[in-house]
């Protein structure tokens, strides 16, 4: 049998080996190889899930508040009311004996208010002649004595954050036609009270009656709206008892034994009135 024989000149061959889409080459020494590489575009490997970055949290951002402006409050409207426009009076020491007055006392009231003020308002009066009695929202002004001409009287509504509202109103004074000086046959009658009094609480009406001509002995004759007579009647002081609550309670005196004449031109009565009776 014949022996094969190897030859022991290396046989010169090159290898390829496609790993993916790289070749690899492998050539024996001295040979010479080229490689022409594909069109392919190398790709990176990706990475593992240990390289991955942590994405941060976002920022969460305070939103921003916007200041609201401190509510403007409007001031009080103040509207100022009077009974009368003019009064017709006597001088002092001079007297009409046809009672031309229209009466020497005007009330004076004022409405006040603001929508967006929340409060109890309070009331200023201030006049220019006479005398003011009362006090809050309606007050009573006397004007007796005064010369003629105009007087005006303001009043001021001041809120808790003192805001102010006012407003003026005027009266005319003039002169009776037939003011003469002397003695008149009538007198000069009025009433006191109180102005503010609590419920329950004993209300006192005086009369008082000075000057004028007396047929007499004087008759004090009373009625009261608002209140009962507890005790007086008959007399020129009386006890009155409040029925309720906030209205108002008024005294009025009728007076005898004068001259007859003063019951006609209506100048023996006299009155005063409680504005206000409060819960105590």
């Amino acid at each position: 049998m014949a022996k094969r024989q190897f030859s022991k000149v290396p046989v010169r061959s090159a290898g390829l080996i496609t790993l993916g889409s790289a070749l690899l080459i492998l050539s024996l020494p001295g040979q010479s190889t080229k490689a022409v590489l594909p069109d392919t575009p190398v790709q990176t490997a990706s990475p593992t899930p240990n390289t991955v970055q942590k994405q941060s949290k976002p920022v969460r951002r305070r939103p921003i508040r916007k200041r609201t402006p401190s509510p403007v409050h409007d001031i009080p409207l103040v509207l100022l009311n009077s009974s009368l426009s003019s009064v017709t009076v006597c001088p002092v020491a001079q007297h009409s004996y046809h009672g031309c007055s229209t009466g020497s006392e005007v009330e004076l009231s004022a409405a006040a208010g603001s929508p967006k003020v929340v409060g109890h308002l309070k009331f200023t009066w201030n006049v220019t002649g006479g005398c003011l009695r009362g006090k809050g929202k309606k007050v009573f002004w006397d004007l007796s004595g005064l010369e003629e001409g105009i007087y005006f009287a303001t009043v001021e509504a001041i809120d808790r954050s003192q805001h102010t509202g006012f407003d003026t109103t005027k009266v005319t004074v003039t002169r009776c036609s037939d003011c003469v000086t002397g003695e008149s046959p009538c007198p000069t009658i009025s009433v006191s009270c109180p102005a503010v009094v609590d419920l329950k609480q004993p209300i006192v009406f005086e009369a008082t009656v000075s000057g004028g001509i007396y047929e007499g002995k004087l008759v004090y004759t009373w009625s009261v709206t608002g209140g009962k007579i507890v005790s007086g009647n008959g007399t020129s002081k009386i006890t009155v008892n409040a029925l309720r609550a906030g209205q108002t309670v008024t005294g009025t005196v009728t007076v005898g034994g004068i001259d007859p004449r003063c019951a006609v031109i209506g100048v023996n009565t006299a009155s005063c009135r409680v504005d206000e009776v409060r819960q105590p």
